[in-house]
């Protein structure tokens, strides 16, 4: 039995740590947003002996180890909480009987703020969900994922979203139009989240809140939510850093909305028409690898 799904990426259109929570995780509001940038997951289910495989297509699987992979951490919690679930093309196999074999064809750059790790734990979810126990719940799935990651809750949701905690507690917001967005990978620029959020706990980055004034605005219009928009990683971005060079890329081109997605590197940018997102392309060719996608509806 095989199945595959395309699960896209994120960007976060507003992202704040507010403080530290009793178990020490980083408290966050952030507003999140798919776009149709995906990658590919199909996940194979053969009679075995519980092994669980992982190849990654379109990049190298790199120093990490295959266990420590989100898509294939999320096979293993999805086989540890649903022990007894059973497959639906036959009810005699059991999922703990099953060999798992993942195969992750790379279309998110990694390490880049976009979430491309998260969503691959997601598609995991979602695929062995329908494979072997359609009728958990998406809330259940999310629960599940939370204990993944940060972003995969949303990654399994997707949409225009409203998360706060570590990203678990989420409130839909009104969608965006399908608008044309051009996502910028800066070449050789590596963030690590992890270093990124130590950052902060170095030197904490605590404003009043934009929050309210920002949702307000997005709820006009892109543009208007600019002006209001943030990204505390911004401020902490290391010497060197091209990611101030791209927003202003970005700006000058005629972007409606521009800022860092994450932790970083990558910077987007959201634009009125095709022909606007072309001329961007256009001015940033050379200075990193583009992404031209579309925000994505729920």
């Amino acid at each position: 039995m095989k199945k595959t799904l395309h699960i896209p990426a994120k960007i976060n259109l507003y992202l704040d740590i507010v403080g530290r929570m009793a178990n020490g995780y980083h408290e966050l509001e952030t507003v999140m947003q798919s776009v149709d940038l995906a990658d590919t997951v199909t996940v194979s289910a053969e009679k075995g002996t519980g092994r669980i495989a992982l190849s990654v297509e379109g990049e190298a699987l790199g120093s990490l180890p295959a266990e420590k992979n989100t898509a294939y951490r999320a096979a293993e919690r999805f086989r540890a909480t649903v022990p007894t679930a059973h497959a639906v093309w036959d009810e005699t196999l059991s999922l703990s009987d099953c060999d798992l074999f993942l195969t992750v064809q790379k279309g998110i750059p990694s390490e880049s703020g976009l979430g491309g790790a998260s969503a691959d734990a997601a598609a995991v979810l979602l695929l062995l969900s329908e494979m072997f126990s359609p009728a958990l719940s998406r809330a259940e799935l999310e629960a599940i994922g939370a204990g993944i990651g940060a972003d995969v809750p949303f990654c399994l949701h997707g949409g225009t979203v409203l998360a706060r905690g570590i990203g678990e507690r989420m409130t839909d917001l009104s969608p965006l139009p399908e608008l044309p967005v051009l996502i910028a990978v800066p070449n050789g620029e590596k963030i690590s989240t992890a270093e990124a959020f130590a950052a902060w706990d170095r030197k904490p980055v605590r404003n009043e809140s934009r929050l309210t004034d920002f949702l307000l605005a997005l709820s006009e219009d892109v543009s208007s939510a600019d002006r209001h928009g943030f990204n505390v990683f911004e401020s902490l971005l290391p010497d060197g850093s091209c990611v101030p060079a791209l927003l202003s890329a970005f700006r000058e081109t005629g972007a409606l909305f521009a800022r860092m997605s994450g932790s970083g590197p990558s910077v987007f940018g959201i634009f009125r028409s095709e022909e606007d997102r072309k001329k961007a392309e256009a001015r940033l060719s050379g200075l990193a690898t583009l992404y031209p996608c579309r925000l994505q509806k729920r």
